[in-house]
């Protein structure tokens, strides 16, 4: 957990859009988010809550007192943002208090506090429980928070959780055993396709289709000539855009055309071009040269969800810009692509960066493509994603080589 995913201000708060003749409230302090803890105003506790992950030195002792008093928050997101904190922080001492908030009335705390106790956990055996909680809610999250710390025993719970009794549970189980384990847990995937509900088949037949096997082909083949044109359908079709074969042109061009939706019909041309047609390849390049920086971002996404290596060289040159609005859509296009090959480019970037937040953003890229390639990942690129931020050098020429994170 690098960063926040609740804003420190929502809707509401007079720096967002309650007051938009207001100038953007700026974060802070340390020294007033630890008068604030104590406001009687919810926005002045959020901004406190989010603030206080950065207290260092002198104040780092006060700050995670403060932290933990907003664990009992009256206020939600106050909660959750406190949790999150701690989890960014490190504060394993507080790893007890947070476990106990996954019994908080409130979901959105709860998944914050299932997340913020995987980040503290020294072993993640002790989160098991977390699997047969009551709250449904709850088991989902953990699916998905354990899944990134792996290890036998999680593995073997996530399979167990493919007969959990609600169907969110056994999606999410399904999603992380497709990402993280598709072939040695292939047999439970290919049950998986027989679910009665059609997130959990979707999500057991993405993950066997991207470890090559046909069951999640012919799974997906099945919800896109069957189904609604709902989400599911539009996740089933860019999984399909990756795995088509020469038969399936037929049906990706039936997508490529106006006036079907731009995703869509990214997706389809991607498609197609993976498969070898000139007149789809050209169409993206267009979209790629394109002076609208949406629409080259949207068209890096469709090439990257399918896997058309061929416009690799376009990814690489919006990853060696993180200054550019296209550099998280290269970042992700990258981690679709899966190619060792890209590898290269990261380093280099993460190396030469002075922006903590790019680094990071690469360093968990890096890490996302070292578990998809396996024994396939460079050492460099391992190394990447172990690696902590070094600030550049006072001469300002380059950054330093990342090391690894244990010494």
């Amino acid at each position: 957990m690098t960063g926040s995913r609740t804003t420190p201000n929502p809707p509401g708060h007079a720096g967002s859009v309650a007051f938009p003749w207001l100038p953007a409230m700026q974060a802070p302090t340390i020294e007033a988010a630890l008068r604030d803890v104590d406001s009687a105003k919810v926005r002045f506790r959020r901004d406190a809550a989010f603030a206080l992950r950065d207290a260092a030195g002198e104040q780092a002792a006060a700050a995670v007192a403060a932290l933990r008093k907003l664990l009992d928050d009256a206020d939600a997101t106050v909660r959750a943002l406190a949790l999150e904190s701690l989890a960014v922080r490190r504060e394993t001492d507080a790893f007890e208090a947070v476990l106990r908030k996954v019994d908080d009335p409130d979901e959105t705390v709860r998944t914050a506090a299932v997340e913020a106790a995987a980040a503290l956990a020294a072993e993640p055996e002790r989160l098991l429980p977390l699997f047969r909680h009551e709250k449904p809610d709850v088991r989902a999250a953990a699916c998905g928070a354990l899944a990134e710390l792996g290890g036998p025993a999680v593995e073997q719970a996530l399979a167990g959780a493919l007969e959990d009794e609600v169907a969110e549970v056994r999606a999410v189980a399904a999603a992380m055993l497709g990402w993280w384990y598709p072939r040695r847990r292939a047999a439970e995937l290919r049950r998986a396709l027989e679910d009665p509900h059609v997130a959990v088949r979707l999500a057991a037949a993405d993950g066997l289709a991207w470890a090559g096997d046909d069951s999640g082909r012919e799974a997906l083949l099945r919800i896109v000539r069957g189904g609604v044109r709902d989400e599911a359908w539009e996740r089933a079709f860019a999984r399909l855009a990756r795995v088509a074969r020469p038969e399936d042109a037929p049906l990706l061009a039936a997508n490529g055309r106006w006036p079907t939706g731009r995703h869509r019909r990214l997706l389809a041309l991607a498609g197609l071009a993976r498969l070898g047609d000139e007149a789809a390849r050209f169409h993206l390049r267009k979209w790629l040269s394109n002076r609208d920086a949406q629409r080259r971002g949207a068209a890096l996404l469709a090439v990257g969800l399918a896997g058309a290596a061929e416009f690799q060289p376009e990814i690489e040159q919006e990853l060696a810009r993180p200054e550019s609005p296209l550099f998280p859509a290269a970042v992700y296009a990258a981690i679709q692509l899966a190619e060792p090959s890209v590898a290269p480019v990261l380093v280099r970037a993460a190396r030469e960066t002075a922006d903590r937040a790019v680094f990071e953003e690469l360093a968990a890229a890096a890490a996302d493509l070292v578990r998809v390639l396996g024994d396939r990942a460079p050492a460099d690129l391992a190394a990447l994603a172990e690696a902590e931020f070094e600030a550049r050098g006072a001469d300002g020429k380059g950054g330093v080589e990342p090391e690894p994170a244990d010494g």
